[in-house]
């Protein structure tokens, strides 16, 4: 619905500005009947690793910093 428009946008800013600005959407919604249009319900999908287990999967990257 919204998300091609939100994409394109965001995508035309530099990263560092395009993350601020969605987290300033994300708090300015959190708590408000909105946040229920936004939300989406994530099923749980258990991952055992090394034998730990994990609520949902994990992801490990490297990078700068």
């Amino acid at each position: 619905m919204y998300y091609p428009f939100v994409r394109k946008a965001l995508f035309q800013l530099d990263p560092e500005r395009a993350h601020e600005v969605t987290f300033q959407q994300l708090r300015r919604v959190t708590g408000t009947p909105l946040e229920m249009l936004v939300r989406q319900k994530v099923p749980a999908r258990p991952v055992t690793c090394m034998g730990l287990t994990f609520k949902n999967p994990l992801g490990l990257a490297a990078g700068p910093g």
